[in-house]
């Protein structure tokens, strides 16, 4: 008898890395490229998000959205979730997030709400 180890389950099963659609719309003005939707779907993750990147050197960084990651449900995962200000619902931990900094040295953090 096999028994499957639940990474081998559902879609987290392949690649987390790799992606299955991305998709964006891109407006240059006032030397910043923005998007007012982007849409990130991969294996066992989903990000929704907006922001815009400076182009006049500055290369600043202002980025929102809402992560969904699928998850194994479970103590830990609910303790965690509830402590990093994310919700677990239907084996998806969704939580807020804010990327800053610039290009070189982007900084990651959890945001206070979706935007």
């Amino acid at each position: 008898m096999k028994l499957m180890h639940f990474n081998d389950l559902g879609p987290a099963k392949n690649d987390p890395s790799s992606f299955n659609f991305i998709s964006t719309d891109l407006q240059l003005a006032n030397q910043r490229i923005a998007s007012t939707k982007i849409d990130i779907d991969g294996y066992g993750v989903d990000v929704d998000g907006s922001g815009s990147v400076s182009v006049s050197g500055s290369n600043a960084l202002d980025y929102h959205g809402m992560a969904q990651i699928t998850t194994k449900q479970g103590f830990f995962t609910n303790t965690f979730g509830r402590l990093s200000g994310g919700k677990l619902v239907d084996g998806k931990l969704t939580f807020p997030f804010r990327i800053s900094g610039t290009i070189q040295n982007p900084v990651f953090a959890k945001a206070d709400d979706d935007k």
